[in-house]
């Protein structure tokens, strides 16, 4: 009698573990099949409809669309999903990718390597399917986590590389992960950036009008390992004279030396301040401001300025950016030099730097 009744047991055991199993693997199928209906739709930053969407607003969409309630972010998501580890992906499972530290950006994966998901920044945007071993993605793969439970999960033999590239940006957070069962993946920690500048400005003390101020190479060394990451850069710039008559003269008797605490918010805004070397101890002659004769570069003053750059573009071993920079150069008091007026210093002081970066990740 007890063995009929353990091996009843045993069928029925077995039974609904079957029947669990096809309501996982059923379930995950509509999960992909709804994901699918989003492609195409563009990336809209914070979007939640069919006009547009981010990144978790389209994996909270389409598991809404099969019944399953997610959180807003991909922080949050993370904290919600059981994470798992690479062997034991299954399509249907969430993927995650961090930024430094943190997690920031959320895809469906579909198998065979592949994910779906929202993308902000590259030469394809919104709704796309990639690959994980794509320069893009690898750089900044994380962890995968489970949403749709089964009892019967089929491993996922395929694996990612890591390289180095930047990834899309979507609210943060440092949540930890309920289970952790797969290695940390580094991204790039460190990077060095090869800046080139056209700097300019629109007025001077009595004019306005665009005006060559010079140009600038810059030498940056950032850590990538927070959400605000530091840095710090060395700026050369040489500077343009004018005479009063508003004809250059003297191009490359003075050069200054900014060299800067750096500090970047995101990947497309950073701010930065420090000291400037001039004049008794680099250059032959101190400067002198447009449209006067008085003698404006001492030989220590300091800097303040916000940098702006757009998406970068990977090249393989390197990413390039287009930069705008603005800045502010407060020009100390010192013995032998003139005192200037507020519209002085605004024109001695504001500069606008236009150009390029090279990052070289490591």
């Amino acid at each position: 009698m007890r063995k009929k009744l353990f091996i009843v047991s045993m069928v029925l055991i077995t039974f609904t573990s079957i029947l669990f199993a096809d309501a996982a693997s059923d379930k995950r199928n509509k999960f992909i099949s709804a994901a699918k209906s989003y492609l195409g739709i563009p990336y809209v930053y914070g979007g939640t409809s069919r006009s547009g969407l981010d990144c978790s607003g389209f994996v909270m969409n389409a598991a809404r669309d099969v019944g399953i309630s997610l959180p807003r972010t991909a922080a949050q998501m993370f904290s919600y999903a059981t994470i798992i580890s690479d062997s034991e992906r299954q399509p249907g499972d969430l993927i995650f990718f961090r930024d430094g530290s943190n997690v920031s950006h959320v895809a469906i994966y579909l198998g065979n390597n592949k994910v779906i998901h929202c993308v902000s920044d590259g030469p394809h945007t919104g709704v796309i399917q990639s690959d994980l071993s794509e320069r893009y993605w690898a750089a900044h793969y994380y962890k995968p986590g489970r949403i749709i439970t089964s009892s019967t999960a089929m491993k996922d033999t395929s694996t990612t590389t890591t390289t180095t590239s930047t990834p899309t940006s979507t609210p943060t957070s440092t949540s930890k992960p309920k289970t952790s069962s797969s290695k940390r993946r580094k991204s790039a920690d460190f990077y060095v950036n090869f800046n080139g500048y056209f700097d300019w400005n629109f007025f001077t003390p009595t004019r306005f009008g665009f005006l060559p101020k010079g140009g600038s190479l810059q030498t940056e060394f950032q850590l990538n390992l927070w959400n605000i990451n530091p840095g710090l850069m060395v700026r050369f710039t040489y500077p343009i004279q004018y005479d009063q008559e508003f004809s250059m003269k003297n191009m490359f008797n003075c050069f200054e030396l900014p060299i800067c605490l750096t500090l970047h918010i995101n990947d497309y805004i950073a701010f930065y301040t420090g000291p400037v070397l001039s004049t008794d101890i680099v250059c032959k002659e101190p400067l002198s401001l447009i449209d006067t004769e008085k003698k404006i570069a001492v030989p220590v003053y300091g800097i303040i300025g916000a940098s702006f750059q757009t998406p970068k573009i990977d090249l393989g071993g390197c990413q390039l950016s287009f930069v705008q920079d603005i800045s502010y150069t407060f020009f100390m008091a010192y013995q032998g030099y003139d005192k200037l007026t507020f519209k002085e210093n605004l024109a001695a002081g504001i500069t606008f730097s236009t150009g390029v970066s090279v990052s070289l990740p490591f």
